[in-house]
């Protein structure tokens, strides 16, 4: 049955800096620092633009999530409810 909202949970193992926007509304822009963990819902799709693409660990619904890139790469992805099965490990 696929998933109806997912829950994307991102740790830093160093600053990281994260813009996070759910279901069309910017929800977070700000700089992760080793540690933080922080976690986002949205209910169709939830775009990530990060900094230093390799300091995050990511998981979605409880999933662990492969790497987004290496350490110092910008990236940006939009997960939706139909991809986000390609996002996991």
């Amino acid at each position: 049955m696929p998933a109806r909202s997912m829950s994307v949970a991102i740790g830093a193992s160093e600053a990281c800096w994260i813009a996070v926007t759910a279901d069309g509304v910017r929800v977070a822009n700000r700089t992760l620092q080793a540690g933080d963990r922080v976690e986002y819902q949205a209910r169709g799709s939830l775009t990530l633009s990060v900094g230093n693409a390799g300091a995050l660990s990511i998981t979605i619904n409880g999933k662990p999530a492969r790497s987004l890139g290496t350490r110092g790469q910008v990236v940006s992805i939009v997960i939706t409810l139909d991809t986000l099965n390609a996002f996991l490990q």
